[in-house]
Order: structure tokens, then C-alpha cells, then sequence
């Protein structure tokens, strides 16, 4: 069996952690409310943002509601983000994402 240190909230942490990049994680969600994959140094993976969404919640919202919204489509190159519904509207979000996955829409 494979790592899937995705799917918790503690392997999560841990895994972030481990490579420094727990802080830069948590200020994307409770800041910037979004993530995309590839940042992190990497961390931030496809799997992460599909199967990951109700361990992030556990660990930035404070046992509320999930209100993380993982998303992608081909117009995007496929490339996957999760953003915060209560940070940011849909198409906010979406307007990120596609200044962010500029090259690879090019």
C-alpha cells in the first residue's frame, strides 16, 4: 500500500512539516484562500486537493463547516486548486487559477 498522508489531517500537517512547508500551506488557505497544485515545493497535489479537502478543513477551520472547493477542467490544462467558498467567490478563484496556469495555457 501506498502513502496516502493526504487524506488525514495529521499526516497532512506531518508531511508539511517535514519539508517546512506547513506555515506556507496554512497562510494560502487562511490568507490568500486558495491553492494550487504544484506549490509548496510540490506538496500540493492533485491527490491532495481531491482527497484532501475535509482534512484541511480539520485543520484551518476550526472544526466548522467545510467550505473548501476543490476544482479543474481542461480549459486549465487540467491543473487542479482548492479554494476557501467564504474567501473567495467561484470566479475570483477561477481568475486566479488561470493567471496561475498561464503557461501552461500558452
Amino acid at each position: 500500500m501506498f502513502n496516502e498522508w493526504y487524506r488525514t489531517a495529521e499526516d497532512i500537517k506531518k508531511e508539511f512539516e517535514k519539508y517546512g512547508e506547513f506555515e506556507n500551506l496554512k497562510n494560502k488557505l487562511t490568507e490568500d484562500g486558495i491553492i494550487f497544485e504544484g506549490e509548496c515545493n510540490g506538496l500540493i497535489t492533485s491527490q491532495l486537493i481531491e482527497h484532501g479537502s475535509n482534512a484541511l478543513g480539520k485543520l484551518f477551520l476550526n472544526g466548522e463547516d467545510n467550505h473548501y472547493i476543490s476544482y479543474t477542467d481542461k480549459h486549465l490544462g487540467w491543473n487542479y486548486y482548492l479554494y476557501d467558498d467564504e474567501i473567495l467567490s467561484s470566479k475570483d478563484a477561477y481568475n486566479k487559477a488561470e493567471k496561475f496556469f498561464q503557461e501552461y495555457l500558452e
